[in-house]
């Protein structure tokens, strides 16, 4: 399920979201243009109300139960619930940390969430606008255009009560730990967002844009320093100035399938993105640590084409990694072959000798000699549930930290638990920075010549004349797209874990990898 879209808006003062009046005026449009909102609490039964009502849209009020004829009344009237007017007032005047309201559109199936945060988690100003993405699509009836129009209204509103420093879409799905390395964030702590808020609001009121995001709320500070000028002419579906000399730019409609990556605007603005990788830099520096003994043409081209991290690595390391079943009753022969075969996967840097398993009771127990010194492994066997145990992946932990000099790097493989690669600490530690900026495709043909300087003559012809032929290919692909925002017909199959076709939007690439 997609993840919801957050519009994360930085105000200037904290008491502009403890302004009566200001509040009042931004709800009093938002009225305007055909809503209801509602109070927290009431979140649950309203919305079944709605949608129940909404997807009927019954003709006739007399024909629906009274609770739901009551609240369709207020959707068509549109206005504050009883309970959202009274939380207002004692947030106006307790001061309390956070309100949260749900506004649902009269007439369409829209609705969006907005928590008004003055202090945000550690003093940021903020306002969170979220949105499920289904609402922007030609879902149940409704049209697309109309949607996206219903959002930018709402934007807009927000955008001229509140006169942000900047806002920008949160999507949770490209949520990738590079953001963490780009603001010092503890990668282990990177959803609390304390951090990139202060970083990005300090960032823009100094004129200074790190990327671009679905909808980009951009205020005079960075509208000034951008030039104005500039701003209009960027290349991108959508382009508004608005009233106190802001610009509200969205690069792209939203569409299921849709990356975060528009070059050609970050480039026309200058913003310097997060360094990007491709496949060939990761093929390179495997290479470079003895983990891809040769560069074939022919496997650097099955990489590349992969949607899918896990299916990258296995294209170039394929004697590099052990797959644990994740359905599969693991008896005491499989303990013993799964550590040979881990074992293996080191190249000869553990190699145990006269290994046994034993099942007691309700644990199990691994004996094995290595250089000389004997080793036991004491863990629980979970009742009635498959896979290796817990306790089994615990020592291996320990085992690598304390005697190895690599690691074991675990990914996750679809109709698998887990699939362990054995990297070199060195290694590891380059793959921990390029894996959130992993991109698809290829880079430049003079970077690919830096990248593999000894690539024979033959080679590199061939190599040469693969990257120009799918450069051309993508080229007449952009050219087929009907309709601003629509995918692309493509013929690559999807990533194994998550579904998408683009590696961008791996699971394995996007989620923290520490996390496992």
């Amino acid at each position: 399920m997609k993840s919801p879209l957050t519009l994360r808006c930085y105000v200037r003062e904290t008491e502009m979201l403890y302004d009566f009046e200001v509040l009042q005026a931004l709800f009093t449009a938002l009225t305007e243009q055909g809503y209801y909102l509602v109070a927290e609490e009431e979140f649950e039964p309203s919305f079944r109300v709605w949608w129940s009502t909404m997807c009927a849209r019954p003709s006739r009020l007399d024909t629906l139960p009274a609770e739901r004829q009551r609240l369709l009344l207020h959707l068509r009237q549109s206005g504050l619930s009883a309970q959202l007017r009274c939380e207002l007032a004692l947030y106006h005047t307790l001061r309390e940390p956070h309100l949260v309201c749900r506004a649902y559109h009269g007439e369409h199936l829209f609705s969006f969430d907005i928590d008004f945060m003055p202090g945000g988690p550690t003093g940021t100003p903020l306002v969170l606008l979220s949105i499920e993405p289904e609402y922007l699509t030609a879902a149940h009836g409704e049209e697309r255009a109309r949607m996206h129009a219903l959002w930018i209204a709402a934007l807009k509103a927000l955008y001229q009560h509140l006169h942000p420093i900047y806002g920008w879409v949160h999507d949770l799905d490209f949520d990738r730990p590079g953001f963490a390395w780009a603001m010092d964030i503890d990668p282990e702590h990177v959803e609390e967002r304390t951090a990139l808020d202060a970083v990005l609001r300090n960032d823009a009121a100094a004129g200074h844009l790190r990327f671009l995001s679905l909808a980009n709320m951009l205020g005079p500070e960075l509208v000034a320093h951008y030039g104005r000028e500039r701003i209009l002419m960027t290349p991108a579906w959508h382009l508004e100035p608005l009233e106190d000399g802001g610009v509200l730019l969205l690069p792209e409609p939203f569409s299921w399938d849709y990356v975060p990556v528009w070059n050609e605007a970050e480039q026309h603005l200058a913003i310097a993105p997060s360094e990007s990788i491709t496949v060939a830099h990761l093929a390179a520096t495997l290479h470079s640590h003895g983990l891809l003994k040769h560069i074939s043409v022919p496997r650097l081209e099955q990489a590349t084409a992969k949607s899918c991290l896990f299916d990258i690595l296995a294209v170039l390391l394929p004697q590099r990694y052990v797959t644990l079943k994740r359905h599969y009753q693991y008896r005491e022969e499989d303990y013993t072959r799964l550590l040979l075969h881990l074992a293996r996967v080191t190249s000869g840097e553990w190699e145990p000798e006269q290994v046994s398993t034993f099942f007691l009771a309700d644990e199990a127990l691994i004996e094995f000699e290595c250089a000389g010194e004997s080793f036991y492994w004491r863990f629980p066997l979970p009742q009635g549930c498959a896979g290796v145990a817990p306790g089994f992946l615990e020592h291996l932990r320990q085992f690598a930290r304390s005697r190895l000099a690599g690691t074991f790097l675990p990914l996750r493989g679809k109709g698998h638990g887990l699939t362990y690669f054995y990297l070199s600490a060195r290694a590891w530690r380059e793959l921990e920075y390029m894996l959130p900026r992993l991109r698809s495709g290829w880079p430049s043909l003079s970077v690919l010549r830096s990248l593999f300087p000894r690539l024979s003559s033959t080679h590199w012809r061939q190599l040469r004349e693969h990257v120009e032929a799918h450069t051309r290919a993508e080229e007449a692909e952009a050219c087929e797209t009907s309709a601003p925002g629509e995918s692309h017909k493509r013929t690559d199959r999807p990533c194994r874990e998550c579904a998408t076709r683009h590696l961008e939007r791996c699971r394995l690439v996007s989620e923290p990898l520490w996390n496992v």
